[in-house]
């Protein structure tokens, strides 16, 4: 019996270490990944810093009309003829209070 408790704890032992060693060894490899990740995402962080700053100076370019931008057309917002809904007068018809909330 005691035999038997032994060998049993031996192969506990064993699988535990084996187990730990894997998981050191995935860990390891989870770390690196995680490594290079953020490596990349601080290149793309500051090529997006970059290209903020870039719409930021564009921004004001054409804000203050450097020269170079009064070439380019600028489109201009035109502005649109909305036709006012007839006057409701007060009629308890359905229809005429729907027609009247579709003019809206």
């Amino acid at each position: 019996m005691l035999r038997a408790i032994n060998e049993a704890t031996s192969k506990c032992s064993q699988q535990c270490e084996t187990s730990s060693n894997s998981l050191s060894s995935e860990i390891l490899i989870l770390k690196e990944e995680n490594k290079a990740l953020m490596d990349k995402l601080k290149v793309v962080y500051g090529e997006l810093r970059n290209m903020m700053n870039e719409i930021v100076l564009l921004k004001m370019a054409l804000a203050h009309d450097g020269g170079a931008m009064s070439s380019i057309p600028i489109p201009t917002p035109s502005r649109m003829k909305v036709s006012k809904p007839k006057a409701y007068k007060g009629a308890r018809n359905a229809n005429e209070v729907d027609n009247f909330l579709w003019s809206l």
